[in-house]
């Protein structure tokens, strides 16, 4: 019975993921303003993680796509930022995660498997294009609208980069390393 009772309470977070935030100079968003301008929007006990653009905050009334809309509204007229937004129960975020094919070597200072959210299901067939891409220590898994990789020399110096993604499969994503993942799940449980 505890169970249940915890999973209903984790039914109510919600996990907002933001593509091109805080990168390279380009769409800097301070995390302290977003999460006020988000509170002010009508999002409740809003969170966020490192500065990559992770936010966690509790479901009220609404779809997760009502969700996402007010997200990318604040981002745009708040922020000047045009950025795609990603939202999820914090459940799927668990599940995806728990169905990865790879894990990490927990000995490993690189963060070795990293998933990437696609906007939807892509229609392309194709996924050649993966595959003349990645090193012979690289593995990846499509799987509907999660893209997963393990490349065990770090992200950093593999082709297969959330670019390489959206181009091959020709729909935009954002990726996020494992262990962010992991704590964006611990943090919703909290």
């Amino acid at each position: 019975m505890d169970y249940y009772v915890g999973m209903i309470e984790k039914s109510s977070i919600a996990v907002a993921l933001l593509r091109g935030v805080n990168v390279s100079g380009a769409n800097i968003v301070r995390m302290a303003d977003l999460r006020a301008a988000l509170t002010e929007a009508g999002l409740e006990d809003v969170a966020t993680y490192i500065q990559s653009g992770n936010i966690l905050f509790r479901r009220s009334a609404g779809s997760l796509e009502d969700s996402r809309d007010r997200i990318a509204a604040v981002l745009k007229d708040r922020f000047d930022a045009e950025v795609a937004v990603l939202v999820m129960d914090a459940h799927r975020l668990e599940r995806i995660a728990a169905a990865s094919p790879y894990h990490e070597d927990p000995e490993s200072r690189r963060a070795a498997v990293s998933i990437s959210f696609l906007e939807e299901t892509p229609t392309i067939g194709d996924t050649a294009g993966f595959d003349e891409l990645a090193t012979s220590t690289e593995a990846w898994t499509l799987e509907n609208d999660v893209f997963y990789l393990h490349c065990p020399e770090g992200y950093g110096r593999t082709e297969l980069s959330n670019t390489a993604v959206e181009s091959v499969l020709g729909v935009r994503a954002t990726t996020r390393n494992m262990r962010t993942i992991r704590k964006l799940v611990d943090l919703a449980d909290q």
